[in-house]
């Protein structure tokens, strides 16, 4: 394994989602989970290269590596950057320390015993370990799903949440755990079905690929643990465990305890298993690709979607050549829909299509950026992508939306003449209580709650005056 390292994992990469999740957890967590083979394995699947090309090189050995040692590993400048970069990360994660060796005094890189034992059986197979999971017996395998199967379940399922998010009319419904969830986590308003609505945070997930979807709400569904007291450990040794088994197999649930049995059933919910009536689970393409970097389902899209879809006019006229039922009702989100034919839906971005989008929550940025991403290979062609005066337009309806907020008032009108409009219209400035004027001519105002009790008064006073 000596050699260049060469890492095209970003810092952001390295410790964003379960990288800062993980670095929030205390030691001893860490350590009961790194104690766990399946565990250690799945940890260092998820490690940007660099720091697994240290773990590689540090765990055959019998003693640890002079820090100096590990200079030799990376070129001067971008590669030494990643290195002390991966330490430091490492280091988070209470996997390796930086200590003064004996007798030298020398600083050394010194690799977790217990992650360095766990991840050691992990890749041997040595000893017999359940974290990784048993096989069912084969009495109870007679009703498998197989791989098709298990594929187009998990899409079900996972196309059943996105649909719940979008609010587009599906008889599959999400279970109530994956409601609440998606509700716990931002990315749907509380309500029952009708009233449900997207969020700006929900909309943002939607341009998330599957995978960075899937942690999102693993890591909602883990502070949602923490916050009820669950032991964190059994939560994310699960996720792991499923993370790491092989898809097309049965396992047995007689190994999992009962917490983790419950913790199942939410997954299945979200299409990572597939659980049996006996409680056995078969692992999804969604669970077995959440430490690796294969895609996680095989009906992401046809190969037109994936190159993109949309074509936007300067006529604010939109074609989407899809038929994909998601897709359609997040363009509903923001488009006023016209035609639908065999492959293609028409339709119009309208002042009042981008107001419904941003009454949900939608930003403009976040419709541009879905625009931008599934825009067709004929719009590539062409600088700048999208068309500059509809950009900016769906830009400007935001600011004017912004612009506009909702205040209590009073409205004054009908005053008998243009001098009794004038009198108590100039006392209301006077005091500072106008909220709106009217048109020239129109003799109507608005004016605040508190200087309502004002002008009503002043009002009175003249009356009483002139009568």
């Amino acid at each position: 394994m000596d050699g260049v390292i060469v890492d095209r994992s970003t810092d952001e990469q390295a410790l964003s989602g379960i990288y800062r999740y993980l670095d929030s957890l205390p030691e001893s967590t860490l350590s009961r989970l790194y104690a766990l083979p399946s565990s250690s394995l799945a940890v260092f699947r998820l490690l940007p290269s660099t720091a697994q090309h240290l773990i590689v090189n540090a765990l055959w050995q019998e003693h640890d590596i002079p820090q100096q040692d590990l200079h030799t590993y990376t070129k001067r400048g971008e590669g030494r950057r990643q290195l002390d970069t991966a330490i430091a990360a490492l280091q988070r994660l209470h996997i390796v320390q930086l200590i003064a060796g004996e007798p030298t005094g020398n600083t050394v890189f010194a690799l977790s015993h217990i992650f360095r034992k766990s991840l050691r059986k992990a890749l041997t197979g040595a000893g017999k370990d359940s974290s990784f999971g048993w096989f069912a017996r084969s009495s109870r395998d007679e009703n498998a799903l197989s791989i098709p199967q298990l594929d187009e379940y998990a899409t079900d399922q996972w196309d059943s949440l996105l649909h719940c998010l979008v609010g587009s009319e599906r008889s599959q419904q999400p279970s109530k755990a994956v409601i609440d969830l998606l509700v716990a986590a931002g990315l749907l308003s509380s309500g029952d079905r009708d009233t449900r609505r997207i969020t700006s945070l929900g909309f943002q997930f939607l341009l998330e690929d599957v995978n960075s979807q899937l942690w999102s709400l693993l890591l909602h569904y883990l502070k949602l643990s923490e916050d009820a007291g669950t032991d964190l450990k059994e939560v994310i040794a699960l996720v792991f465990q499923i993370g790491n088994q092989e898809l097309g197999r049965v396992y047995s649930s007689e190994t999992l305890n009962p917490l983790q049995l419950h913790i199942l059933k939410t997954f299945g919910g979200l299409g990572l298993v597939y659980v049996y009536k006996s409680g056995d689970y078969s692992p999804t393409r969604l669970a077995v690709t959440l430490t690796s970097g294969a895609p996680p389902l095989l009906k992401a899209g046809t190969a037109e979607e994936e190159q993109g879809f949309l074509i936007l006019e300067t006529n604010y006229r939109v074609y989407a050549y899809t038929q994909n039922p998601l897709q359609i009702a997040v363009l509903n989100l923001f488009v006023a829909l016209k035609s639908r034919f065999p492959g293609l839906v028409v339709g119009m971005i309208t002042r009042e299509s981008i107001k419904a989008g941003l009454a949900n929550g939608i930003k403009s940025d976040q419709i541009i950026a879905f625009l931008t991403a599934h825009a067709h290979p004929q719009m590539r062609k062409q600088e700048p992508l999208l068309p500059p005066t509809v950009v900016d337009q769906i830009k400007l309806w935001e600011r004017e939306k912004n612009r506009v907020k909702t205040e209590p008032c009073f409205l004054y009108d009908d005053f008998r003449s243009q001098a009794d409009y004038d009198l108590v219209c100039d006392y209301a400035k006077q005091i500072g209580a106008v909220l709106w004027l009217g048109e020239p001519g129109s003799r109507r105002f608005a004016t605040t709650e508190d200087g309502h009790v004002q002008v009503r008064g002043f009002i009175q006073r003249r009356m009483a005056v002139t009568s």
